[in-house]
């Protein structure tokens, strides 16, 4: 059994757009709220979203970075649950989608996993950072 696989960075959008499509129950993302205002995604991964919500999906995204900038983009997407969590020094890139499928990165490198314990790990860890708990 493979923990994860590596997806290249060209691929990634698509990659992702591909796990919300496929979404049937919860969708969870992280972002840099900073680069995501300089160098947004593409509107069509944010019609996705909207679309999720519209027919039942809970769809959240914890923001890491400027609360100003947070608060702007949060205006943007009314139908998004936006959580601001705090500074970027704990950014942690993640989408996840029904705690079954997910992609992260590390570095300036992207994977994909199934791996349900790595799941876990990761959803576990922006409920721990955005509850300000103690590791």
């Amino acid at each position: 059994m493979k923990l994860y696989s590596q997806i290249s960075k060209k691929q990634a959008i698509e990659f992702a757009k591909n796990l919300v499509i496929k979404a049937k129950k919860e969708i969870i993302a992280t972002m840099n709220v900073d680069e995501e205002y300089s160098h947004p995604l593409p509107e069509s991964y944010h019609n996705l979203l909207a679309k999720k919500v519209g027919n039942g999906i809970m769809v959240t995204r914890y923001g890491f970075g400027s609360i100003r900038v947070f608060k702007k983009l949060q205006s943007h997407y009314p139908v998004i649950r936006f959580l601001y969590v705090g500074k970027i020094d704990s950014y942690q890139r993640m989408l996840i989608t029904d705690k079954k499928r997910g992609m992260f990165a590390v570095g300036n490198k992207f994977f994909y996993t199934d791996f349900v314990p790595l799941i876990e790990s990761l959803v576990k860890y922006i409920k721990i950072i955005y509850n300000k708990e103690e590791l």
